[in-house]
């Protein structure tokens, strides 16, 4: 990336996630409510309306287990689900490295692995780091990154962990985010009545999402520290 873009198009999972970016003149945000498909497409559009590098940002699933929540990744590589590996562009990384440095934070690198479903249980977290090597696993990355890759713009993930590795999911989770990434709190509780039991792990996954949201809300609102003023 020898130039500083002209618009900055930025996709997150959830809406809350898109609701943490400051924004400005040159950056757009988008949420692809917790969708691959719909992340690959809205893509799509921002850089058809102008948009010159493409970033996901948000939460991410720890799949290795060193990592806590709140911990920051700011991605070397993606990895899709089929295994191809979309390297981040060096010089962007490389500046926003240096100025979350610079103003205090701790980025961890590596590679974010692709996913198109959540990984629900401890064990299926477990196969896909020893399968991939990855550090986490997010569902938009991946499907944003291929995107950038096609177009050949600049493309970098930067993610906050919430559920850790060794925390199983309630099975509830893959169905009460809207389409517009917000989440369903009348399905959230109709499932916790049918499954009591699952309440211990949705109050956990609660506390790990909030502090991956308070790494994220920081960096958010500090747009010429992140995006190196690109707004």
């Amino acid at each position: 990336m020898s130039a500083r873009p002209a618009k900055l198009g930025i996709i997150t999972g959830l809406a809350a996630e898109a609701r943490l970016i400051a924004g400005g003149i040159g950056i757009s945000v988008v949420c692809a409510g917790a969708d691959s498909a719909r992340a690959e497409k809205l893509a799509g559009q921002m850089l058809a309306e102008g948009a010159t590098a493409l970033m996901s940002f948000g939460i991410a699933g720890a799949l290795d287990p060193r990592l806590t929540a709140g911990d920051l990744i700011l991605a070397e590589t993606v990895v899709t689900p089929g295994g191809q590996r979309h390297p981040c562009d060096r010089v962007w990384l490389q500046a926003v490295s240096e100025n979350l440095r610079e103003g205090g934070a701790v980025a961890i690198g590596g590679s974010i692995l692709g996913s198109a479903k959540v990984l629900l249980s401890t064990n299926d977290k477990a196969a896909a780091f020893a399968a991939s090597a990855c550090q986490a696993v997010d569902m938009e990355s991946h499907a944003v990154a291929a995107v950038a890759a096609r177009s050949g713009v600049p493309f970098l993930a930067l993610r906050a962990i919430a559920d850790m590795a060794g925390d199983a999911l309630p099975s509830f989770v893959t169905k009460v985010v809207t389409s517009e990434g917000e989440p369903d709190r009348l399905k959230a509780s109709a499932a916790l009545l049918r499954r009591p039991w699952d309440l211990p792990a949705a109050l956990r996954l609660s506390r790990r999402t909030d502090r991956a949201l308070a790494t994220l809300q920081s960096l958010g609102q500090e747009t010429e520290v992140l995006f190196g003023g690109f707004g």
